[in-house]
């Protein structure tokens, strides 16, 4: 297995060889984020494990107020096995010797990687999961692209699109996030100064809005339930893809699989297209928590 850290002379490279490919768009996307330069308080690092038959992408994110976070991408039709993936594991630790350590990580990626990973940092360093999220991804497929690009969003009488927020704004999107964590107050007001997002208000106060992380997902989804009933929560999110689109990305959205009415009405629609193996069934995607500085 060769393990190399991806230069900066090579983002562009690697940006390109991973576009429009859903299954490393969390490389694409954090690499379009640093080439950009779209998120100053995140800094990423990024790796390349080539096993000769798969190709495995790490992502190492420091924060400014959150987390470390480490993002994993691979071929959903991989062929790598748990001795590889302990091995790639190895090599990201040597280069990040805190994870060697019970300090606070967010860990995410497939099934398929984040599974493997929980058992060899449980294997190696007796580090033991803290909490986790389990989720389905849903993207925008070319053709729902072409019809968000076409499509002129009309909202309703007395509602406005905001195209500028402040911290109190930031403040109250984050005291409505049911992930919210410690730092991310501050996190959130950063991603409604750098990143793409959507926001209705109602006599100059927060109606509906969704944002977006330097990974490119979609994140803080809400409409205040006074305004329900309006399609805001629809109309906001058609409003952030069609800014992710203009940059060239392809929007995405993790959904909690505990979540099954809304899963079910997604499913429904032609809006979103489901992250699949070839036979249909769902890729199951993991956010894994070590939260050891918090307990």
């Amino acid at each position: 297995m060769l393990f190399t850290q991806i230069s900066k002379d090579e983002y562009i490279k690697v940006y390109e060889a991973t576009a429009k490919n859903v299954d490393f768009i969390h490389t694409n996307h954090s690499l379009d984020t640093e080439i950009r330069s779209m998120f100053p308080s995140s800094q990423h690092s990024f790796y390349k494990a080539d096993t000769g038959n798969d190709l495995v992408y790490l992502i190492y994110r420091v924060n400014k107020y959150i987390g470390t976070h480490i993002l994993m991408d691979a071929d959903k039709n991989n062929s790598l096995t748990e001795g590889q993936l302990f091995n790639v594991f190895d090599s990201l630790a040597a280069a990040h010797p805190q994870l060697n350590t019970k300090v606070e990580f967010v860990v995410k990626g497939p099934d398929y990687l984040n599974n493997v990973f929980i058992k060899w940092r449980k294997h190696r360093f007796d580090i033991k999961v803290s909490s986790q999220l389990v989720l389905n991804l849903y993207y925008k497929n070319e053709e729902q692209i072409e019809e968000l690009k076409k499509m002129t969003l009309h909202l309703p009488k007395e509602y406005v699109w905001c195209d500028q927020l402040n911290k109190d704004d930031g403040d109250e999107m984050n005291k409505k996030w049911e992930h919210a964590r410690k730092g991310d107050n501050n996190h959130t007001i950063l991603k409604i100064e750098h990143l793409p997002f959507g926001c209705i208000k109602h006599n100059q106060q927060l109606a509906s809005f969704v944002l977006s992380k330097p990974t490119g997902s979609l994140s803080n989804h809400y409409t205040e339930p006074s305004h329900r009933g309006n399609k805001l929560g629809i109309l906001v999110e058609n409003k952030i893809c069609q800014e992710i689109i203009k940059l060239n990305r392809i929007p995405y959205k993790l959904v909690e699989n505990s979540k099954t009415t809304y899963l079910q009405y997604i499913d429904a629609n032609n809006a979103w297209s489901r992250w699949n193996y070839n036979d249909g069934g769902a890729v199951i995607y993991l956010v894994t928590y070590y939260d050891h500085l918090l307990v």
